[in-house]
């Protein structure tokens, strides 16, 4: 369980725990509905959920699980945590996949989990696409009207909460501060575009920032 402590009255706090605890046994209830009536024969997670599913880890069984980590597997999986112990439940009890994007992550895994198994698959970039460009760096800022001289700060990310765009503009906010020639590139699109770039337009920071919607 995850709360955030502001300050409030141990009655607040208890208060909260409950509220959480609450949310958490509503969730346990509506994975397991879904689970009976979807009847999957493979359930492929990520992030920090790994505690859902071992909460409803008995109507599992039969279901191939994969686990993918996207970062870095001390920080996605601490050693000791709700997520690792869910993690390790689940290969034990469940046989849950464990994938990784790269062989050192994957040797990570295995020793967090005392296991061997856990699989590589890399992420689908094709990076060769990205080698002998024939334009120079000039050109593309030029044909992206950025600035030859300006420092780009870069985001790659479909507009959507999890990518915390709101937060990333407060951030170069702070930048432009310290850096009067930053610039700002974000790269999507998706369904708080819109939201993202009227924020961008009512900020100081309109001028020196350009969103590229992906193809």
């Amino acid at each position: 369980m995850y709360f955030q402590y502001t300050g409030t009255t141990k009655e607040d706090v208890v208060a909260k725990m409950n509220d959480e605890a609450e949310k958490r046994l509503k969730a346990r209830y509506l994975l397991q509905a879904i689970i009976k009536e979807e009847k999957p024969d493979c359930i492929h997670t990520h992030l920090q959920v790994l505690r859902y599913l071992d909460a409803v880890k008995k109507v599992l069984k039969g279901i191939t699980l994969l686990y993918t980590c996207h970062s870095l597997p001390s920080c996605m999986l601490p050693v000791g945590s709700h997520e690792w112990k869910a993690a390790k439940s689940l290969i034990e009890n469940n046989r849950m996949q464990m994938i990784a994007l790269h062989p050192k992550m994957a040797n990570e895994i295995n020793g967090m989990f005392d296991i061997e198994n856990t699989q590589i698959i890399n992420n689908g970039v094709d990076f060769r696409k990205f080698r002998n460009i024939e334009k120079t760096k000039k050109d593309i800022r030029n044909d992206l009207k950025i600035p030859l001289d300006s420092f780009v700060v870069g985001h790659v990310g479909r507009f959507s909460l999890p990518k915390n765009h709101i937060f990333l503009l407060d951030v170069f906010k702070e930048i432009t501060n310290r850096c009067e020639k930053a610039f700002l590139l974000l790269v999507g699109n998706g369904p708080l575009e819109p939201q993202i770039c009227e924020k961008i337009k009512n900020s100081k920071g309109s001028p020196c920032s350009k969103v590229l919607e992906r193809n």
